[in-house]
């Protein structure tokens, strides 16, 4: 099976609100913006400024001189050794004022607090320098890449990097439209009270998910407790506990209702059901329906644990290049990504044993994956190179057959504008239809040199073509050409498949929400 490849058009650093801590000096009482830095309260610090104030006062006598020079080296040296100091908090208004004694600012009227990257919009705000926080009764807002929040009565600690924000209502994580009567700032974590969160940014959206409580973890994961999920004002699901992948891990399995149509299977509907069986173990169904084959549903059961996942899988199964496998069952141990010593390294581990059954035959199928990826190589600004390479053990007890393969995986990939983006890759496998039992989420071609284009037309169209050829048998495999459509709240993805083994041309339609 071919894995199409997807062309990122920008890669996204995320950020969590506010950044480094401060402790503030200013001048009191002033209509001037007040640059707020770090004091180190060090004793070598403070024993620096009094030397050097002694130094001054006897300035006149040699010794005084000497012990100054003496002095401003043993300064130097000092400060060479101690760590750059965080940016600056930035303060801004029409009426400030500050006690340099305990640290109280004030300010109001048109007030911006600045520290990179973020930026606090209020019109009354008072705060602590000493104790590094603010405190807003009234309305406020907080901007930074990937957060752009409104509320009222917010309080935010910028050297623990956390707070709260009430009636909030903004943007989280660059596209999640949230709102909630409160919403929590973490290091790393953003959560939400009785709240609701959407991609779709309409008034009144197309679809949203409501919940008592919305933890999100930005390009991680995200957990909802007595979820509600709702196309318009109707309850279409329910779960008390609901937990998804998102950012670039997202899950395709989505809560809303998925619809399509492809050549082989007709028009088809899912839908996913979750349910906790504790707080880490989940119970999920996809029931499906198509025109063609009928019913296909798959259930699973999944531990999740901060190092591994651990799921039981039975039922039907569709992969990408349209060929179904029966699981009855099949147990999936994942090892969570681990990056090797702090390097540009990581790996992955999977391990799959399970009954598998086609329309001719059934067999008790392993497969071992051990892969090593690289972070990407940034050749320039608009070229990078992707590699990967593992090692791979497939055995099948039908035919007694065991495949022993390494993979290797390098794909470059070019921005050539702020509308096209092309990329080429070579991957090579021994897993592929000509060797393996099975024909289901494998490679069509052993040794591939896969290549496409993309041209987004504007922010609602993209047209894109990749090509998979066979490097051993020296032709072309498979032509995909696929038109995204942005539907407001909605994708449609329509893609035209030109298979060159033999097999009949395809089409296939989806419809899906812009899922988190």
């Amino acid at each position: 099976m071919v894995k199409k490849t997807k062309i990122l058009c920008g890669l996204i650093t995320l950020y969590t609100v506010l950044g480094h801590c401060v402790v503030g000096q200013a001048a009191e009482n002033i209509n001037e913006p007040i640059a707020v830095e770090q004091t180190n309260s060090d004793q070598s610090v403070t024993t620096e400024v009094k030397t050097e104030e002694v130094s001054k006062d006897k300035a006149k006598t040699k010794e005084a001189a000497k012990d100054s020079k003496k002095s401003k080296k043993n300064k130097k040296e000092e400060i060479v050794k101690a760590p750059v100091p965080p940016a600056p908090v930035v303060i801004e208004g029409d009426d400030i004022s500050f006690d340099n004694a305990n640290g109280d600012v004030y300010a109001k009227g048109n007030v911006i607090i600045k520290q990179n990257p973020a930026t606090i919009y209020a019109d009354d705000v008072r705060g602590n320098t000493q104790r590094t926080e603010v405190q807003i009764d009234g309305k406020a807002k907080i901007t930074q890449p990937g957060v752009n929040l409104d509320g009222y009565s917010t309080f935010y600690n910028y050297q623990a990097h956390t707070g709260n924000m009430g009636k909030a209502k903004g943007i989280v994580d660059y596209e999640k439209h949230v709102q909630g009567e409160r919403i929590e700032f973490l290091p790393d974590e953003y959560i939400i009270y009785n709240g609701t969160v959407t991609k779709c940014p309409a008034k009144k959206p197309d679809y949203h998910m409501r919940a008592k409580k919305i933890e999100i973890w930005p390009n991680d994961r995200m957990v909802a407790y007595d979820a509600q999920f709702l196309i318009k004002d109707k309850i279409i699901y329910s779960t008390p506990r609901y937990e998804t992948k998102i950012g670039t891990n997202k899950e395709e399995n989505s809560p809303f209702p998925r619809v399509g149509y492809d050549s082989d299977n007709g028009v088809y509907i899912i839908q996913n059901f979750q349910a906790p069986l504790s707080d880490s173990i989940t119970a999920e169904a996809n029931i499906g329906y198509y025109s063609k084959p009928g019913s296909k549903n798959d259930y699973r059961i999944t531990k999740h644990d901060p190092n591994y996942t651990f799921a039981i899988k039975a039922g039907d199964f569709l992969d990408d290049d349209d060929n179904w496998i029966k699981k009855q069952p099949e147990f999936d141990f994942t090892y969570a990504t681990k990056r090797i010593a702090g390097t540009a390294w990581k790996y992955d581990f999977n391990a799959v044993y399970g009954k598998w059954e086609d329309d001719y035959k059934t067999s008790w199928h392993q497969d071992y994956t051990l892969y090593f990826s690289r972070d990407p190589i940034h050749l320039s600004k608009t070229l990078s190179l992707s590699l990967g390479t593992g090692y791979e053990i497939v055995k099948e007890s039908y035919n007694g057959s065991q495949i022993n393969t390494m993979k290797y995986d390098a794909t470059f990939s070019k921005k050539i504008n702020n509308k096209i983006n092309v990329y080429s890759g070579y991957h090579y496998t021994k897993n592929n239809d000509q060797n393996s039992l099975f024909n289901y989420n494998n490679s069509n071609v052993g040794e591939e040199l896969a290549s496409g284009i993309s041209y987004r037309f504007d922010g609602k169209n993209t047209l894109s073509i990749s090509q998979s050829y066979d490097l051993v048998n020296g032709k072309l495999a498979d032509m995909y050409y696929t038109w995204y459509h942005n539907l407001h709240c909605w994708d449609m993805n329509l893609t035209y498949h030109k298979d060159y083994d033999g097999k009949d041309d395809s089409v296939h339609v989806k419809f899906n929400v812009v899922h988190w």
